[in-house]
């Protein structure tokens, strides 16, 4: 553990130091490359501003004394002057000469890179804004990258010096240290498994929780599903009960249809006793007539056998005898047509039964009918009463359950006293631990006064100050090989 425990605090210390290191290095190298910029520049300028004088008044020597001036620099490379068709006309060393893509690239854009090497072109212009000629300065960033790799190698012996006396510190004040932190450590470890027991115990109810909360859910649906078939059972009946009413109005037109062709077929029969009544009337009176037909027969047989010859009675006794016959053959006519009559209201009766037959067999149909639905909601009733039953049972299961979570969250409320109470273990180790903290930060002290005399030294060496810094950071800046006289002017 103490090694553990070492690599991590010294890896920290280490990282801090290498940060810091590299923070510094970062900046000074910032600063290294702003002051070679600068310098460039102010060479440039300067050196411009002469061979435009050399130039514009044809001081050769001159100009070669710019370009030797220049050669002395540290960043400098070569120069080349050339005339107003781009010709070279001097070059410092004597033999330099700038790449043909270059040059191409100068001629174009002005400025071009090849690697460490920068190329920049200048136009130089008369007083009447003519080209008179041009120069080509050339410069190398290699000696400032080579002082850079010097003071990161530097930065990385100062850093290691560092970490190695860090960690030679670190050793004897983690042996110091290590006894206090195994104790709370071995006291934490016995405070997590009772913890970790407690805990189990938790989950356990928790899980006996929410299997409770799925049963309760499951009755809750078993619940819901019998009230929506009794709600279903209760529309049925109730539609059945509606359509039970219309069929019951619908009995009670028709029975009193039924009740109305009653009466007609009634009244029909009552109309055909009446003709029967006519009839024997008649039959009567065509018997009584017939009667004296007869008497008057044998009246006019006996006169006839009286007179013999004479024939005057038995003429009487025919007359009388034709309007006898006259009335019976009367009699027989309007006896005739009450039985054709009769005979007309026999059909009217016939047919009235036939419809009081079937308006009976219509009553006898609903009847059906109101039988069946009342058998429907018999059966609806019943089912509404088992699923009421149901409903029950699951009320029933819902109060066992919820016993069962009381118990469960009893438990659980002395799961969490247990757990409160290895709270407050914890907060003692805690506590301890805050007081090992405190005595360590006086120990911990030491560490950064050797950062800072670490960061100290870094700055004493001064390994990245250039030559002609003060000169570089009031050179003006260079004019740009795009501007035209007219602008200067």
């Amino acid at each position: 553990m103490k090694k553990r425990l070492f690599l991590v605090v010294f890896a920290a210390l280490g990282t801090a130091v290498l940060l810091s290191l590299g923070t510094l290095t970062y900046i000074d190298s910032k600063a290294v490359i702003q002051s070679y910029q600068q310098e460039r520049e102010t060479i440039l300028n300067f050196t411009v501003k002469d061979i435009e004088v050399g130039l514009n008044h044809g001081l050769i020597d001159f100009l070669k004394q710019t370009l030797s001036r220049v050669e002395k620099q540290s960043m400098f490379v070569g120069s080349i002057v050339f005339d107003p068709s781009m010709n070279p006309l001097i070059s410092k060393p004597d033999d330099y000469k700038v790449p043909p893509e270059i040059l191409q690239t100068l001629r174009q854009k002005g400025i071009a890179e090849d690697g460490d090497l920068s190329y920049q072109l200048e136009k130089i212009y008369d007083d009447g804004g003519q080209v008179v000629g041009g120069v080509v300065l050339s410069f190398t960033f290699a000696p400032i990258r080579a002082k850079l790799n010097q003071g990161l190698r530097i930065a990385g012996i100062i850093a290691l010096a560092v970490m190695l006396a860090t960690g030679v510190l670190l050793y004897f004040l983690l042996d110091r240290l290590i006894q206090p932190l195994r104790r709370i450590i071995s006291l934490l470890n016995y405070t997590s498994k009772e913890l970790h027991s407690v805990a189990d115990k938790v989950a356990d109810g928790s899980q006996s929780l929410a299997n409770g909360a799925c049963q309760q859910a499951a009755s809750l649906s078993q619940t819901e599903a019998s009230l929506e078939r009794i709600l279903a059972t209760v529309q049925e009946n109730t539609n059945n009960a509606i359509n039970a009413e219309t069929l019951s109005g619908s009995v009670e037109e028709v029975s009193s249809l039924g009740v109305s062709l009653i009466k007609d077929m009634s009244n029909a029969i009552s109309a055909i006793k009446q003709s029967a009544d006519e009839t024997v009337a008649i039959v009567r009176t065509i018997d009584g007539i017939a009667f004296q037909t007869n008497l008057l027969a044998v009246n006019a047989a006996v006169e006839a056998a009286r007179a013999g010859d004479a024939g005057k009675g038995f003429a009487v006794v025919a007359e009388e005898v034709r309007d006898l016959a006259q009335r019976s053959a009367e009699a027989v006519n309007d006896t005739e047509n009450r039985l054709i009559r009769s005979k007309q209201l026999a059909e009217n009766g016939v047919e009235v039964c036939e419809k009081v037959a079937t308006t009976l067999e219509e009553i006898n149909d609903i009847s059906v009918k109101a039988a069946s639905l009342t058998q429907e909601i018999s059966k609806a009733s019943q089912e509404q009463h088992e699923a009421l039953r149901q409903v029950g049972v699951a009320v029933g299961e819902l109060g066992s359950v919820t016993e069962q979570n009381t118990a469960a969250s009893v438990e659980s409320k002395r799961l969490g006293d247990q757990l409160l109470s290895g709270a407050s273990g914890i907060t003692q180790v805690i506590s301890d631990l805050t007081n090992l903290i405190q005595q360590g930060r006086a120990n911990l002290h030491s560490l950064i006064e050797v950062q800072k005399n670490g960061k100290e030294r870094m700055r004493e060496t001064n390994i990245f100050t250039l030559d002609g810094e003060s000169a570089s950071s009031s050179a003006p800046h260079v004019r740009s090989s795009q501007e035209q006289p007219s602008a200067e002017k």
